[in-house]
């Protein structure tokens, strides 16, 4: 049975969906915008949703009718786990390469919620690694022991939760569905992407992203090089997250709007993501992409743009696996694959 068959033939009516919800990563609230559309279409009412930054909400979302919760609002959060029929943990890649202590405690939460609140706990489209750390494993155990049935997104996950737990069904990630959910509400969403970028000619869409520590490597210094060297191409560059979360992130695309005159447009992310999918299947056929992020792939993928299949972690790999394509590693990431996929797609992105 899958997510959505299973969302609609269960009553899931008085759910608490948590997850990494409000932080502004285009991965999370492209997440939780689908799972709002498959329980409003299944007809669905009282939904609670818990919410970082509810000043983002109306940014990212749409209005379903639902409860969103601010994670601060302490009462109203415990009175959600308390009172809620089931507790639903909508997607992620959670235990993996980006574990850390938030993770850490949601899956003590979780496991919590099962054992002594006596909650039914679903995860849909949930991912969990070898990559993750020790603590991560632990988190991971706490999770799964705690789950009614457990959706994992992919085989590697589907293996490591069955370690656990038996109720456990491998589906696809949940933004596949974003072909299957009602699209015509979010036209103005596309207009409003219009207004800031504009794609009247070919060009390329570069993406940066947050790598330190454990994630450490030369995507940044080898992408700047790249766009520095072509000056013939046309680049837009992004952050899939909103500027005051990585204030570095964006001076940096900022400065190299200034230097360079083949940079177009910078952008961060401001957008319903739903829409940003649309925009980007509109005009497949004038962009190509080069963007870590797990979710930016999927979306490209499913809009038919042509690029470049980073893997900067195990969920990336097991994703790019799944759809026959042969992952480029970041850690061993070269001058030469950013290269070729440039020259590749050259008649896409010659100015």
């Amino acid at each position: 049975m899958k997510i959505k068959e299973f969302i609609k033939k269960n009553n899931l009516e008085n759910s608490f969906l948590i997850g990494y919800y409000g932080g502004g990563n285009l991965g999370d609230e492209l997440l939780l915008e689908i799972m709002q559309n498959l329980f409003f279409e299944a007809g669905y009412k009282k939904i609670k949703i818990l919410y970082f930054n509810l000043k983002r909400f109306t940014i990212y979302h749409k209005d379903f009718g639902f409860i969103a919760i601010h994670l601060k609002e302490k009462y109203k959060v415990l009175k959600s786990f308390f009172n809620s029929k089931n507790i639903v943990v909508g997607g992620g890649g959670l235990w993996g390469l980006d574990f850390g202590l938030k993770v850490f405690i949601f899956s003590f939460i979780i496991f919590f919620c099962r054992f002594f609140l006596f909650k039914k706990v679903y995860f849909f489209g949930v991912g969990y690694y070898k990559s993750t750390t020790f603590l991560g494993h632990i988190g991971a155990f706490l999770a799964s022991v705690g789950a009614s049935h457990i959706y994992a997104r992919d085989e590697e996950s589907y293996k490591n939760f069955r370690r656990f737990n038996k109720k456990v069904s491998i589906e696809r990630d949940m933004a596949f569905y974003l072909s299957e959910i009602n699209l015509n509400k979010y036209t103005e969403d596309v207009a409003r992407i219009e207004q800031d970028i504009r794609i009247e000619q070919p060009v390329m869409v570069v993406c940066f992203r947050r790598f330190t520590g454990k994630h450490a490597n030369d995507y940044t210094k080898l992408i700047t090089e790249v766009i520095e060297k072509y000056q013939n191409q046309r680049f837009i560059l992004s952050i899939f997250e909103p500027k005051d979360i990585d204030p570095e992130g964006y001076s940096y695309i900022s400065n190299l709007k200034t230097k360079l005159s083949n940079v177009q447009t910078i952008t961060d992310f401001q957008y319903n993501p739903v829409s940003v999918y649309l925009f980007f299947k509109k005009y497949s056929t004038n962009i190509t992409l080069i963007a870590p992020q797990f979710h930016a792939e999927i979306i490209a993928y499913l809009s038919g743009i042509p690029f470049l299949p980073l893997s900067y972690d195990n969920k990336n790999t097991e994703l790019l696996h799944s759809l026959n394509i042969e992952p480029v590693y970041i850690k061993t990431l070269k001058l030469v694959d950013i290269e070729t996929f440039l020259i590749t797609n050259n008649k896409l992105i010659m100015l």
